[in-house]
């Protein structure tokens, strides 16, 4: 009932996106989920989907513009509101979404090691609330467009997650199934600078 309520609040911020399938067959992950799905099919998708995909000789084509095919190495994240948008989206949906706000550069970009396990500090780590299906980042110092999101364990081995927007300025999220505890979500530019470094705890978990 969460997850239903979840997509009626998102729906209300932002026009609806979807992915259509064109020249062929596909397969691909939404949010780990696997869909097969046929050539000029639809699927209808939700702000900070990520999407993968798996295999097939067509391409699919998300909201109109971003396109993934067979040589596309990146998962993608469909974009939050910006802007003004941005404060409506958490307002309506502040029940549903843990929002960190990240406004002191100095303190996103001090980073926290993870070798070995360190317990929850929550001066330094970011929370993810048990109800929440997403962890919102928003802060007005760091620019989240066009950057390659990590999340890195605590023996320091790194899994790329997926690429953010061009358009994702101030706001990205990030979604409770991807998120593991103590690991730290790591956000870097496309020449591989980091940008953001924090660990992650989800609250049933401390």
């Amino acid at each position: 009932m969460k997850f239903i309520v979840l997509i009626s609040l998102l729906s209300m911020t932002l026009l609806s996106n979807e992915l259509l399938v064109k020249d062929s067959d596909v397969e691909i992950m939404v949010n780990k989920k696997k869909y097969n799905l046929k050539v000029s099919e639809k699927l209808s998708l939700n702000q900070a989907d990520v999407i993968c995909f798996v295999s097939g000789k067509g391409r699919i084509v998300i909201n109109g513009k971003k396109q993934l095919q067979k040589r596309s190495k990146r998962c993608y994240q469909v974009p939050l509101p910006q802007g003004s948008g941005i404060k409506k989206y958490i307002k309506k949906a502040k029940n549903m979404a843990s929002v960190a706000f990240l406004d002191s550069s100095e303190n996103v970009k001090k980073g926290v090691s993870t070798r070995g396990f360190k317990p929850y500090n929550k001066k330094e780590d970011l929370l993810l609330k048990k109800d929440a299906t997403l962890l919102v980042l928003h802060s007005k110092t760091i620019d989240f467009s066009s950057k390659v999101v990590f999340l890195k364990d605590m023996r320091n081995k790194s899994n790329e997650i997926f690429e953010t927007d061009e358009n994702s300025k101030n706001s990205i999220a990030i979604n409770r199934s991807l998120i593991r505890s103590a690991y730290t979500i790591e956000i870097k530019d496309k020449k591989g600078k980091l940008v953001f470094s924090k660990r992650v705890f989800k609250e049933e978990d401390i």
